[in-house]
């Protein structure tokens, strides 16, 4: 079953019935289902020629497995002599393509490419004298390294004003995901994306189980299980071997409330300037880190801060990689099948579940701004945070609405598995009382907790509203 990507697939379709021949560069995070939303948007829409690149090959072993794939999808007799270059592989498809409609798609790119411009300077001369005077009905460059596909695709030369269409495929919604998973329970949807996001190939895979802590049992804590090795998948193929990269969103993950650029340069000894600043666009890019910087600030901002905010790869750092020696030699004290049942008792696992609360709240405010009834206002929102002054101490709000009717909402995130005291009342007015001083705006508190408050909280009436996971996961629908 395909869910969501509505408007990426009328994006695609609309290509369909343009009279002429469009360039269109999709790109996103490997796992994120970009290959399926191509096939599923254009399988009505008349011939594809689909061609995948091979992770670390060779441009010969590339052009071979081009060929290879070619030979699959139609009836073709290859030259007796096989091609040395890209500009000749790809000269072959012309006298095809004079003949009959098809859409092009590269998939994974920037393997065929090898990391190099040769093959995006080779294949621009090729569109502009051969194919796009042919019949051809499309060109689709598809991959999942967002740096390679924004600065050597769609900012390079040799495509600059040819690319009619631009998708950064992202994770799945939460109204997607509910889809995805009909038979969960609200709470359980939640936990769900609190663990693996959007990211349709996990959530399928933890849906074959009877509950999410099988899932992951089964998928992170046993040996060959797919999360366990899924890391270094991905590292690897969006980063090599870099140590710089490795170190970087390591240390990121030990700062799961963010930190500030100079910090970064500081801790890591890397350059402040366009190393890190380069190397941190592309984490972001990647869609693994994000950034942000408080509401009243440009975002170019010393105060701009840096989270891996990945839910995977955060859980990943916090709980499997420590474990790999036991997962993989099962020698961990505990039956291979109760290990993360070991780690949900712990503090860590339960301050864990905390951050990952706010860091969906954080990535989907929409939702709340639903659940409140000001969708239809403007406003802005993030998290806020001010640096420590003589006067005042340093304070961050996970969550903040700035709206254009001169009001300011203070979310306070909870995920707790007791009901929520009144000291929560208390440390968000700790947070008010410094903002009260920076602006004159009216300052509304919302709770958004996955507990009950406690009856000392309901009687303090603090909160203007507190929203519980089942209203903030109708608002998915």
């Amino acid at each position: 079953m395909f869910v969501g990507r509505k408007n990426e697939m009328k994006t695609l379709q609309a290509m369909t019935s343009n009279p002429l021949a469009q360039v269109a560069v999709l790109y996103g995070r490997r796992r994120i289902g970009k290959s399926a939303l191509i096939r599923e948007a254009l399988q009505n829409t008349g011939k594809i020629l689909f061609f995948e690149g091979l992770e670390e090959q060779s441009q010969s072993a590339q052009i071979d497995n081009f060929l290879f794939q070619l030979r699959q999808q139609i009836s073709w007799s290859p030259p007796s002599k096989t091609p040395s270059s890209w500009r000749e592989c790809l000269s072959l498809l012309t006298p095809i393509l004079k003949k009959e409609k098809y859409f092009i798609v590269f998939d994974e790119f920037q393997w065929m490419a090898n990391y190099r411009h040769t093959l995006v300077s080779d294949l621009k001369m090729i569109w502009d004298q051969y194919w796009s005077k042919s019949k051809v009905q499309g060109l689709i460059l598809c991959g999942s390294i967002a740096s390679f596909m924004v600065r050597d695709v769609i900012k390079s030369k040799a495509f600059y004003g040819r690319i009619q269409t631009i998708i950064h495929l992202k994770d799945l919604q939460p109204k997607d995901v509910r889809e995805l998973l009909p038979k969960r329970s609200s709470q359980e949807t939640l936990l769900n994306m609190m663990h693996f996001g959007g990211i349709p190939l996990y959530l399928r895979q933890a849906q074959e189980y009877l509950s999410l802590s099988d899932a992951i049992n089964h998928l992170g804590f046993k040996p060959n299980g797919y999360l366990v090795d899924e890391y270094q998948r991905i590292f690897l193929s969006h980063f090599g071997k870099s140590q710089n990269y490795r170190r970087l969103i390591e240390y990121l993950g030990k700062h799961m409330h963010g930190v500030s650029r100079k910090k970064t340069s500081e801790d890591l000894g890397i350059s402040v300037g366009g190393t890190l600043s380069l190397m941190l666009d592309d984490l972001e890019s990647a869609g693994f880190i994000s950034a942000y910087t408080p509401f009243d600030k440009p975002e170019n901002a010393r105060l701009r801060k840096y989270h891996l905010t990945d839910p995977y790869i955060n859980f990943y750092f916090s709980f499997i990689k420590g474990n790999l020696k036991q997962i993989n030699a099962n020698t961990n004290g505990h039956s291979s099948g109760d290990l993360f049942s070991y780690i949900q008792a712990t503090p860590k696992y339960l301050s864990w579940l905390g951050w990952a609360f706010e860091n969906f709240c954080v990535r989907h405010p929409h939702l709340i701004a639903a659940a409140l009834g000001f969708s239809g206002i403007n406003y802005r929102c993030g998290p806020y945070f001010k640096a420590k002054t003589i006067d005042q101490p340093a304070m961050q709000i996970d969550l903040l609405f700035d709206r254009g009717d001169q009001t300011i909402v203070v979310c306070e995130m909870k995920y707790s598995m007791s009901p929520i005291g009144l000291s929560v009342a208390k440390e968000t007015e700790k947070k008010v009382e410094i903002l009260r001083s920076i602006t004159k705006k009216t300052i509304v508190t919302v709770l958004v907790t996955n507990s009950l408050p406690s009856r000392e909280l309901q009687k303090s009436n603090y909160f203007y509203k507190i929203i519980d996971i089942e209203a903030l996961m109708l608002c998915a629908n």
